[in-house]
């Protein structure tokens, strides 16, 4: 799936909020879609700029767990950017939770100021909660020396989540897999410098490094506009999965935000 948004300038709302989710395995469309019939667009997840919580998110979607089908190792990762430009034009709050990115950077320096961290398995912040909880980490390294950390049930053979966070994966919620986000507040750069957010799923990071991706976007997206780059970054994205991992492709859904 490849999904893109471009938002320009200040966007005509008191209050604004932008998702991008990643879904992953099978029936994680059922758990999004109870989502929607009960409450709406994610009503959950909004609970005030200072405290974005993923709990009730992550608490509605049980009891609907297995009601078509085994969903306990499907689920979801996740970056949320607030802002409310009418009381405070020049601060925003950004809220993560697994391996969705947001990036902050500026078009006339082409540089990129933050990056939020991905929650991997093997981070020293996430791996100590996972194996305290019952889980397990394990490591495997492929032909070509790509090495990737997983999660388990200690003992047991799954579910092999590659993230430390996410919403779902009820199979590990015990086992220090937690839906709690990473949730920071920002002050947006020099308006003179042309602010520049970019919110993406994994696949999008999968084989482009934050610094390339903000470059290349900060260097045309003047000139061509954000809905012909968002177009352009989700082709790479899919080039590369394409050269890297054949007919295979990690869900590719992505946002730019500009700002004058």
């Amino acid at each position: 799936d490849m999904l893109g948004h471009a938002l320009a300038n200040d966007y005509d709302v008191s209050l604004g909020r932008f998702t991008v989710v990643l879904r992953h395995a099978s029936q994680t469309h059922l758990l999004s879609s109870r989502s929607v019939c009960i409450n709406g667009p994610d009503v959950g997840f909004w609970r005030g700029v200072s405290r974005v919580n993923f709990t009730p998110q992550q608490r509605r979607s049980k009891p609907g767990m297995n009601t078509y089908g085994q969903v306990q190792a499907s689920g979801t990762t996740a970056v949320v950017f607030i802002r409310n430009h009418k009381k405070d034009p020049d601060v925003f709050w950004s809220a993560h939770c697994g391996d969705s990115r947001l990036v902050v950077g500026t078009e006339a320096k082409r540089t990129m100021e933050f990056v939020t961290a991905d929650h991997k398995p093997d981070s020293p912040s996430e791996q100590p909660r996972i194996e305290a909880s019952g889980g397990e980490v394990r490591s495997f390294t492929y032909d070509d020396n790509w090495t990737v950390h997983r999660v388990f049930v200690r003992d047991a053979d799954y579910p092999g989540l590659c993230m430390a966070r996410s919403l779902g994966d009820h199979c590990v919620k015990t086992h220090g897999v937690t839906c709690d986000p990473e949730v920071h507040r920002h002050t947006l750069p020099d308006r003179k410098t042309k602010p520049l957010i970019i919110m993406a799923s994994d696949g999008v990071w999968e084989f482009l490094s934050s610094e390339w991706v903000m470059k290349a976007l900060s260097r045309k997206v003047g000139t061509e506009g954000a809905s012909r780059c968002i177009q352009k970054l989700s082709k790479e994205a899919r080039k590369r999965w394409k050269e890297e991992e054949g007919d295979y492709c990690d869900d590719i859904t992505s946002v730019i935000i500009q700002f004058k």
